[in-house]
Formats: C-alpha cells, structure tokens, sequence
C-alpha cells in the first residue's frame, strides 16, 4: 500500500484540506502500524527507512519520488497524448502546457538544491539529502521545481524519528553517520553531473557510473570500506515505524 501527501495545486485547497506536517507524519505512522496487523507492506515508510540503510534496491527498489527525477523527462513516466506526442509525468506540468519530453535526463536539480541554502528553498547541509533529494518536482514549493518539495517539514519529522528508531534496533542509518558526505553524496553528486541517478546502494559500492571514468571506489582516497556489513543492513525492515506512537518532535 502507497500512501502519498497531498498534492496542492492552490492555496484554497492546501488551507482546507491539507494537514499539518505533525498531522502528516503522525498519519503515515499509525498506518504503517497496520503491518503488524495484516502483513501489508506500507510506503513511503519503508521505502524511507531502507534508503536511510542504504538498502533501497531491495524489493524491487523504491518509487520514483525517490529516484533524482527529472521534471524534464519524468524516467518513471512514459505518457503519450491524445496526438501520439510523448509526455512526462503530470505531477510536474504546473503551467497548463504539456512540455516535449527532453531526449536526455539532467539532474541539475538536485545539483543546484545540494547547494541551496534551506531559506532560499534548498537543501543544503541536510543530512537527508542522500535520501530524500529534494523529493518529487511536482510537489515542490509554489510549483517551482528548482525548490524542494512542499512536504519537507513531514519527510523530516519521519525521517528523524526512522532514524531514532534504527538507532534503538542497533542499526547504523546513514544519514547518523559522520563519513556521509564521502560514503555516499559525493558519489551521487558525480553521478548527477554526469546526468545519472543512482541508488544509495549503488553509491555504497562505488559501482562504475556510465559516463565517468571507472576510478576505484574504497580503499584508496576515501579508505572507507563497503558500508553493509557495518550497518548489518540486510535486516528485514518491515518491522520499521509499527508497534510504537510516532514520536514528532522536529528532526
């Protein structure tokens, strides 16, 4: 089961509707209990707590709000138009005009949300970032896609309490440990400029990105070694976010 946050396309329905970002987390929360009841599988929690491991290609993967997504070719979306014309995805149409999907994939947004600061609507130094990339265009701020998604304050109050939680099972989140800027976002900020979008566990392995040249990744420069085995993080997740009140307290 998909679970999404609103998607507002004005404030008239973002005033009546929407919840709060405590609201928001405490209702994703008390659903993913259901797991322990009925054995379903409730996103976005565990798809946030398994980029938080570094385990995000596991069951297929995670879902595309979670995958660098470019509003200007949508790789999770192949739509095609009542004239044959193909179209990206309509989450991040926000002016009334279906833009020609481009024929190659930029990740210039997260680029430029990485080096962003939080108040001008960006991301930078959040230690989510490796996670959460900004999150879907088509909830970005004020439907401006070189901004981060509307839904921060949410993902950061999940965000926080999933890694508390990790924490008490005795795993090591990536996003709490202090080499994350070399074990990981380097790693996906090369791919971004090479126009790539990567798993967390892709960078966790130094994999070769096409495009790039193929430099080791481990025990030279960054003399790290492969991340899993340390964060012990094979461990089943289901379990994440079930079984205990949602803690909202701002991360």
């Amino acid at each position: 089961m998909n679970l999404h946050l609103l998607e507002s396309e004005s404030d008239t329905i973002r005033e009546r509707w929407a919840l709060t970002p405590e609201e928001n987390a405490e209702g994703l929360f008390a659903i993913a209990a259901l797991q322990d009841r009925t054995g379903l599988s409730v996103q976005p929690i565990l798809d946030m707590a398994r980029l938080l491991l570094g385990t995000d290609e596991s069951d297929g993967g995670v879902s595309c709000i979670w995958n660098a997504c470019d509003p200007y070719t949508t790789d999770a979306v192949r739509g095609v138009l009542g004239d044959g014309t193909r179209a990206n995805c309509g989450r991040t149409n926000k002016d009334g005009v279906n833009w020609v999907k481009a024929d190659e994939p930029s990740r210039i947004r997260q680029l430029a949300l990485y080096q962003t600061p939080y108040a001008d609507g960006g991301c930078q130094d959040c230690r989510f970032f490796f996670a959460c990339k900004g999150q879907c265009p088509g909830t970005s701020i004020d439907g401006d896609w070189r901004q981060r998604t509307e839904h921060c304050e949410t993902l950061l109050i999940v965000f926080g309490q999933l890694e508390r939680q990790l924490l008490r099972m005795g795993l090591r989140p990536i996003s709490a440990d202090p080499a994350r800027r070399v074990l990981v976002e380097e790693r996906l900020l090369e791919g971004y400029r090479a126009g790539v979008s990567q798993s967390v566990a892709a960078a966790l392995r130094g994999r070769p990105i096409i495009g790039l040249p193929d430099t080791p990744h481990g025990d030279q420069a960054h003399q790290d070694t492969p991340h899993g085995d340390q964060h012990e993080d094979h461990t089943d997740v289901a379990a994440i976010g079930c079984g205990e009140e949602a803690d909202v307290a701002t991360a």
